[in-house]
């Protein structure tokens, strides 16, 4: 899926279809250079429909992130446009499954 216009997440959906729980931990693979050490200001870029992961792969090392917040609830379907639910499967099923509206 992979497509930063799931808002809610990657994880959302995957709970919502039962291939995952709260309590799994949700894994980000990216080079070191991406990895930002200061947590200062977060709060001005990461937005409720934001999962922040619960563990670090680099090519140098693991890390695991503490105090995560909460995961997301549920897909914020307002913040997806029709073009961006259609391209996306699993979403498109959750769609007709929450009884959305046709836009």
């Amino acid at each position: 899926m992979g497509s930063p216009a799931v808002h809610g997440g990657e994880d959302v959906t995957l709970r919502r279809i039962g291939l995952a729980t709260p309590s799994t931990d949700v894994l980000a693979a990216v080079h070191d250079v991406q990895v930002i050490q200061e947590t200062e200001g977060l709060d001005a870029i990461v937005e409720d429909h934001d999962t922040i992961v619960d563990t670090i792969v680099t090519p140098t090392q693991t890390i695991t992130v503490a105090d995560t917040p909460p995961k997301p609830k549920g897909i914020h379907w307002s913040l997806l446009d029709e073009d961006e639910i259609k391209s996306i499967p699993p979403l498109q099923v959750l769609w007709e499954r929450d009884d959305q509206p046709v836009r």
